[in-house]
C-alpha cells in the first residue's frame, strides 16, 4: 500500500473512532437520564409509602372494623357505625348533606320534628296543620309565629286549634295527639296558654315569640313524642281520626321501625333532631356532589378536602340531647373511631407502576450497554488497524529519511 493510500486510511480510522466516541457519549447520557428516571420512579413509590387515608370504625361482632372514609360511610345515619358524624364546609360555613336531607330542611327547616321525620321517610304530604279558625288545611312548612292583623283572624285562641291564619303552633297529628292527651300532662296545657297569651301580646317581640314555640314543641314531643309516633304509624288512622283526606300509611318507606319516641331519641330519631340543629346553627346546608359521596372518588375527596382544611368534621355521641361537635383524626381519641392508616390501595399501585417502570427502564439499559459493547469492540478493532498503520507510517517515514542521510 502506498504512502498515500495509507495515509487516507489512517485519516479515515481517526474519523470513524471519533464517531464512534460521540455515540458511546450519547448513550452514556441517555443512561444517566434513565438514571434519573428511575430515582423519579422510587421517589414516587416511596411517596405512596408515606400516603394516609382516613378510616372510620363500625361495629363487627364483637369487635370494631375500619372502612375508608367518605361522605356515605361517615354521614347519615347508620346502626352499624360506632358514632354519628358530619361534614362542614369551611368556606361557605354550611354543613355538606346529600340531596334528600338538603330537600328536607328546604321544605321542613323552620321545624326539626318535621324536619326529622322527613328525613326518616315519613309521607310528609299527608302531615298537614289543619287551622280551624281560618278554614284553611296549612301545610306543616308554614308552623310558626306569624303577624295578626284584623282580616285574618285577630287572636291566638287557646281552644287548641285557632291559631292564626297561616300560622300554626301544631301540624293536625300533633294536635290530635295533644287534645287526646293535654289533660295528662297540666304544665304542657299551661304553656300552650302562655304560649298563646304571649304571641297576643302587643309588646312580645318576634324572638321571644318563636323561642316560646320552640320551647312547647320541645315539652310537646317529650311529654307526647309516642303518641305522635303512634298516630303516625297508623295505618287505619283515616277509620279514627278525620283527616279530610285519604291517609296512607306514613311509615310505609319508613325501615327503622321505631315504636318508641323516648328511644329512638339515642338513635335515629336523635340523630336528625342534632342534624337539624347543626345546620340550623351553621345557617344553612349544601348537597354533595353525588361523585363525591361514595367509593374511591369520595374516599380521595374528603381525604384532600379535610387535610386542605377546606371540610371539617363533627361527631356526637349516640344518646339523648347529644350534640355535634367538632373533631379531628388527632383529637379522635380514646377508643379511636377515626384512623388515620397507610393507604394501601395507593401502595399497591404505586409499586404496580414502579415494576413495570423499572422493567422498562432496565429493558433501555440493557439495549444500550449491548450498543455501547458494540462500539467498544469496533474501537479497540480500530485502535489496533490504527496502531498499525501509525507503526507503517512511521518505518515508511524512517526509511525514507535514512536514504537522504
Amino acid at each position: 500500500m502506498g504512502m498515500a493510500s495509507t495515509q487516507a486510511r489512517l485519516l479515515s480510522i481517526t474519523s470513524r473512532m471519533h464517531d464512534i466516541e460521540l455515540q458511546a457519549q450519547n448513550i452514556e447520557g441517555r443512561k444517566i437520564a434513565l438514571a434519573t428516571q428511575q430515582d423519579a420512579a422510587y421517589e414516587k413509590y416511596c411517596a405512596a409509602l408515606d400516603a394516609t387515608k382516613i378510616t372510620v370504625a363500625y361495629q363487627d361482632e364483637y369487635t370494631k372494623k375500619y372502612v375508608d372514609a367518605n361522605f356515605s360511610t361517615m354521614c347519615g345515619f347508620d346502626t352499624g357505625r360506632l358514632k354519628d358524624y358530619s361534614l362542614t364546609n369551611n368556606v361557605t360555613g354550611m354543613v355538606i348533606v346529600d340531596d334528600a336531607v338538603k330537600q328536607a330542611y328546604d321544605n321542613f327547616g323552620n321545624d326539626k320534628y318535621a324536619f326529622a321525620f322527613a328525613c326518616m321517610g315519613y309521607e310528609y304530604s299527608d302531615f298537614i296543620a289543619n287551622c280551624t279558625e281560618c278554614g284553611d288545611a296549612v301545610n306543616i312548612s308554614e308552623i310558626g309565629i306569624g303577624t295578626l292583623t284584623q282580616s285574618t283572624v285577630g287572636v291566638y285562641d287557646t281552644n287548641g286549634y285557632g291559631e292564626g291564619a297561616g300560622n300554626c303552633f301544631m301540624n293536625q297529628i300533633e294536635r290530635i295527639a295533644f287534645l287526646e292527651n293535654a289533660g295528662k300532662y297540666p304544665e304542657l296545657d299551661d304553656m300552650y296558654d302562655s304560649l298563646c297569651e304571649l304571641c297576643n301580646d302587643d309588646n312580645a317581640t318576634q324572638s321571644e315569640k318563636e323561642e316560646a314555640l320552640a320551647e312547647f314543641r320541645d315539652k310537646l314531643y317529650s311529654k307526647l313524642g309516642n303518641e305522635i309516633l303512634a298516630i303516625m304509624n297508623l295505618e287505619t288512622a283515616q277509620d279514627t281520626y278525620d283527616f279530610g283526606g285519604d291517609h296512607s300509611l306514613m311509615s310505609s318507606d319508613h325501615s327503622n321501625g321505631v315504636t318508641n319516641f323516648k328511644a329512638g331519641l339515642s338513635g335515629e330519631i336523635g340523630y336528625y333532631l342534632a342534624l337539624w340543629d347543626q345546620i340550623n346553627n351553621a345557617g344553612g346546608c349544601e348537597a354533595i356532589d353525588p361523585q363525591y359521596a361514595s367509593g374511591s372518588d369520595g374516599t380521595e375527596w374528603l381525604n384532600a378536602m379535610v387535610k386542605s382544611g377546606l371540610v371539617s368534621i363533627s361527631c356526637r355521641e349516640r344518646g339523648v340531647d347529644k350534640a355535634f361537635e367538632e373533631t379531628s383524626v388527632s383529637t379522635s381519641i380514646g377508643r379511636n373511631y377515626l384512623q388515620e392508616e397507610q393507604d394501601d390501595s395507593k401502595v399497591k399501585k404505586a409499586e404496580a407502576e414502579y415494576e413495570h417502570e423499572l422493567k422498562i427502564i432496565n429493558r433501555k439499559d440493557k439495549k444500550y450497554d449491548n450498543k455501547l459493547n458494540k462500539l467498544e469492540t469496533e474501537r479497540t478493532a480500530l485502535k489496533t488497524e490504527q496502531d498499525a498503520y501509525s507503526t507503517m507510517i512511521k518505518d515508511n517515514i524512517e526509511k525514507t529519511m535514512s536514504i537522504f542521510s
